[in-house]
């Protein structure tokens, strides 16, 4: 209903007085389109049949399609830098962690020198030197043009594209993709040459050439990767202070390579493992190329093959270098300074995306998604969301009784629950929701404000659950009668740690 409002006081503001015509409205829908949506997707799919829905939408008969390629774009939305001050710190020495197909001794090295290094980059570092002001100007500028007509649609698309190598070019990119190939980058003897470090940080901000041998191979590593710098690509709105909206459904799963899916297709002889130790079995003889051998000899002999078989070999190289991905992007996710609140442990990319929600949002915008309930709920995410519960961001959380109830597809039992981020005074839940009554029914909805949380959790601002109203109204009552139990991490006025305090 919102939404359609503003399309109409859109097409109303295109006429001078009375209500729009059918054309001032689908002119206007159009303008929408083109200047309002945006998204990121990293399956190339996706993105096009994003923008097919979308023509078809705003579709106007005498006016060509939106030129919409600037807006709607292709990459990793996890993994890349978003806030362009964890530049600031350098390099981290995380990033030279070995992982699958590393050298130990390599990275080591590259640990101890980049350590080395860091000292001089934290001198110089920060002020001025990370700006984005120029990129948003470049960038407001396209957002200017029209594309009223198949010409006007041509020059957007030029001179997008002129703005977009600038952008590539710019200091603000060379950093943020050097950044990112330190994580990406194998460890191993044959690329130390140009694995980067945070000495060459320095060279880019200092304005001296780039090396080639060093910045070729990591923005194609980066490119490999499908990495995505939210505010490089869209810096016009990283100028306002983020998006007014964001809305998601992001995949719930761990940053991690799993070994059935990626043979399901590969190598089925490896998918179909009776468990992890026969898999792992069979894998190492991927290695040597002598799988099929050991696992089926007749047809082996059959096919006329001999070992070692270089195909499985090949296979083998191609598993090690996505599960090395794999852990490299959570690498980046734990140590990468980009998810302060989420990245934690065995990170999940509903978390992160969760996160990524959170930081890309203006203060005064909103941004809703589907998420599993253990936000608000488990241990590795309470930090994320007592940030929402004390900075008044958490609008509404309804809760939902196991996914397989309302997707019958899934054998999922966990809850999922609507999350909105907003800017409220009072947060508003609703939890157990079995049926669509349950969500109508008022009775079930209650309030907390941010000092009821820490007034009924006091230790950990994860989510107090009712079944009621009445429920919450009662548990606060008798809260505020008792001091807490213990009191883990108290502090003063001024934020400082206090010793844990027992007030019984």
């Amino acid at each position: 209903g919102e939404a359609r409002s503003y399309r109409q006081a859109i097409a109303a503001a295109e006429r001078e007085g009375g209500a729009p015509t059918p054309t001032d409205y689908r002119h206007a829908l159009r303008d929408v389109v083109s200047r309002c949506i945006y998204g990121v997707d990293k399956n190339p799919m996706a993105i096009q049949l994003a923008k097919t829905a979308l023509w078809l939408e705003a579709y106007s008969p005498d006016r060509p399609l939106s030129f919409i390629d600037h807006h709607l774009r292709i990459g990793d939305a996890l993994l890349g830098v978003l806030d362009p001050k964890v530049l600031e710190k350098g390099i981290p020495d995380e990033a030279y962690t070995a992982l699958s197909g590393d050298d130990k001794d390599v990275a080591k090295a590259l640990k101890k020198k980049n350590k080395e290094d860091l000292e001089s980059w934290r001198a110089i570092a920060g002020g001025d030197l990370l700006t984005q002001a120029g990129l948003a100007e470049q960038a407001l500028t396209v957002e200017a043009l029209d594309d009223d007509s198949p010409s006007h649609v041509a020059a957007k698309r030029q001179a997008w594209e002129s703005a977009s190598r600038h952008a590539g070019g710019s200091v603000l990119a060379r950093l943020a993709d050097t950044y990112l190939a330190a994580f990406l980058a194998p460890k191993v003897a044959a690329v130390t040459s140009w694995v980067p470090l945070s000495g060459y940080l320095w060279s880019v901000i200092s304005g001296q050439p780039a090396q080639s041998a060093v910045e070729g191979p990591a923005q194609a590593l980066c490119r490999q990767h499908g990495v995505f710098h939210w505010w490089l690509a869209f810096p016009q709105v990283a100028a306002r202070g983020g998006f007014d909206v964001m809305l998601g459904n992001p995949p719930w799963e761990r940053i991690k390579l799993q070994e059935e899916e990626f043979f399901a297709t590969r190598s089925p002889l490896v998918a179909e493992a009776k468990h992890k130790a026969e898999r792992g079995q069979r894998i190492e003889w991927l290695r040597e190329g002598v799988l099929l051998h050991r696992v089926n000899p007749d047809l082996a002999r059959a096919e006329g093959l001999t070992p070692p078989n270089r195909a499985e070999m090949v296979l083998y190289e191609g598993f090690i270098a996505a599960r090395r991905g794999a852990e490299a992007a959570s690498l980046f996710a734990r140590n990468g300074r980009r998810y302060p609140l989420t990245g934690i442990g065995d990170v999940n990319t509903y978390a992160l995306f969760a996160e990524t929600f959170f930081q890309s949002t203006r203060t005064q915008g909103r941004a809703g998604f589907i998420v599993p309930t253990g936000i608000a709920t488990d241990d590795t995410t309470k930090v994320y969301f007592s940030g929402l519960v004390r900075q008044q961001r958490l609008a509404s959380l309804y809760s939902f009784y196991e996914i397989r109830r309302w997707f019958p597809g899934t054998d999922d039992r966990k809850a999922f629950c609507l999350l909105t981020i907003g800017t409220e005074r009072q947060a508003q839940f609703l939890y157990d929701i079995d049926t669509w009554e349950d969500y109508t029914r008022a009775e079930k909805r209650y309030r907390l404000t941010a000092s009821e949380f820490e007034l009924l959790n006091p230790n950990t601002l994860t989510l107090p659950v009712f079944r009621s109203e009445r429920d919450a109204e009662l548990t606060k009552k008798l809260y505020r009668a008792a001091p807490v139990l213990i009191e883990e991490e108290p502090r003063d006025a001024e934020g400082r740690a206090l010793p844990a305090a027992n007030p019984w």
